[in-house]
């Protein structure tokens, strides 16, 4: 900026010279003329004594000589006001200058600190879009968990209706029908007493993975049904192995899920 003031000065100073000569070029002509106009009407011999003697006004101590000198001081004078106006912007810019560079690296600081703040609010949305998808997916595995739950409380609540069928006295149990009723026989050795159990296993399957869960019945108990609570499972094996109750499938959620095998058991007495 200071070459520009600079420069700005120079153009300045050169202004005031051209204008100091013109003018005074102006004001020694106008001088000149005005010389020779007395010189012609101050005697009527002028042509014929020009020979023998100065017009006057043309020497040093002459009229325009003495006009030009008044015309000089007077352009000086104002040289010097302006001169001093220029002293006076000049100084003015560079105080601006000072100021316009305070400002600039003002702005510059600011700059930066906008950008650092730009930098941490970038880093912050991709924690907050982070975050934000971990709650999704959290919500999400709680809604397949409590789906199970109320498949669990459903079972539990069925447990006990599994086998709805009785004997008469002096008759037991032979058959247990799938849907909990009882074919019932006369016993010929005496009263019989019928004992019921229900056995759960509970598995977790992996996402998208295959699994099996078996429940198996005490010792001295028998198998006579079974059956499931699977969410999200696609059953593919739902029956008695050995003397219990196997169940295996794919989970075709992109979550674990829980396998909950029952095996429904009796032993006569």
């Amino acid at each position: 900026m200071k070459s520009k003031n600079h420069s700005f000065s120079k153009k300045v100073t050169v202004s005031l010279l051209a204008l100091v000569i013109t003018v005074g070029s102006a004001a020694f002509v106008n001088a000149a003329s005005k010389g020779n106009t007395a010189s012609k009407g101050s005697g009527k011999g002028h042509a014929k004594s020009s020979a023998k003697s100065s017009v006057p006004g043309d020497t040093p101590n002459g009229r325009p000589f003495r006009f030009l000198r008044g015309e000089i001081g007077s352009l000086q004078t104002q040289i010097d006001t302006l001169t001093g106006r220029v002293d006076t912007l000049t100084g003015r810019v560079e105080s601006l200058e000072q100021r316009v560079t305070a400002n600039e690296n003002a702005i510059a600081l600011l700059e930066a600190d906008i950008e650092n703040l730009q930098s941490q609010i970038d880093t912050n949305t991709g924690d907050i879009a982070s975050l934000q998808q971990q709650i999704d997916d959290n919500r999400t595995l709680i809604a397949i968990l409590q789906t199970q739950i109320n498949q669990i409380v459903v079972a539990l609540a069925l447990k006990q209706n599994i086998i709805t069928g009785t004997c008469p006295e002096g008759s037991s149990v032979r058959i247990v029908n799938p849907d909990g009723s009882v074919v019932c026989e006369v016993d010929d050795v005496g009263a019989t007493n019928v004992f019921r159990v229900q056995v759960f296993q509970v598995a977790v399957v992996p996402a998208l993975a295959g699994g099996q869960a078996s429940a198996n019945c005490p010792t001295g108990f028998t198998v006579t049904g079974g059956g499931y609570v699977a969410p999200f499972i696609n059953v593919t094996v739902n029956w008695a192995v050995g003397n219990g109750w196997t169940v295996s499938g794919i989970n075709t959620a992109s979550v674990p899920t829980v396998l909950i095998v029952v095996a429904e058991c009796i032993v006569i007495a």
